[in-house]
């Protein structure tokens, strides 16, 4: 755990979860520097939408962050249960294809990925792996 009052423990990066992890925070800021919909307009209400905050039996949340260029869906799932055929409700979406996820092997993850995600009159339908957090293009 980090204390202020102590040097960083780099040697922890020797360890592969760690190096895993390192490579995931690398991969998600080289990511947010490619996609204005994370940051364009963070101070107003035109660039960010709750889509699914009501599911705590599932620990599921999403919202929309927005751009002119892009919408991503950001969708996470707090519990350590793979969901498969999960609806998340999301109306009007054109395309939907999974940009990044955190449940990458080479983040650490199970590795389950979404090549697909079918789009239904209510939302999206896809498997969530535990512990994850999903970025989708909703076009």
């Amino acid at each position: 755990e980090w204390n202020c009052k102590e040097k960083l423990h780099w040697e922890v990066l020797q360890m592969p979860f760690h190096q895993k992890l390192q490579n995931c925070i690398y991969a998600l800021n080289h990511f947010y520097l490619k996609h204005p919909a994370l940051y364009e307009d963070d101070f107003t209400k035109k660039g960010w939408e709750w889509t699914h905050s009501k599911d705590e039996t599932n620990a599921v949340l999403a919202f929309l962050r927005k751009s002119k260029e892009e919408t991503l869906l950001c969708l996470h799932h707090f519990s350590p249960e793979q969901l498969d055929h999960y609806l998340v409700p999301l109306k009007g979406a054109k395309k939907a294809q999974e940009l990044f996820t955190t449940d990458s092997q080479e983040y650490g993850g199970s590795g389950v990925l979404n090549p697909e995600i079918n789009i239904e009159k209510e939302g999206l339908r896809l498997s969530l792996p535990p512990l994850c957090t999903l970025i989708i293009t909703t076009g």
